[in-house]
């Protein structure tokens, strides 16, 4: 949900994805030199609450690798 609530605030924001870890998995999210604020945390926790109240199904995809680099390229 966080990063579809970044996306939507900041629609050029770039996420790189780290290994699985134990919890789960990480990723990394580049808004090109803007540095978040105080206040976009604010903004960002509305998002995700709006988000989570309109109970939109996220789904997990798995695609071989020149299908996935050709999708997060557009």
């Amino acid at each position: 949900v966080m990063a579809a609530a970044l996306q939507k605030l900041f629609p050029d924001a770039k996420f790189g994805v780290g290994p699985a870890i134990e919890q789960g998995f990480f990723y990394d999210v580049s808004l090109g030199d803007r540095r978040l604020l105080d206040e976009d945390l604010i903004k960002i926790e509305a998002e995700m609450k709006r988000l989570v109240k309109k109970k939109e199904a996220f789904v997990m995809e798995t695609l071989p690798i020149d299908e996935a680099v050709t999708e997060m390229a557009r």
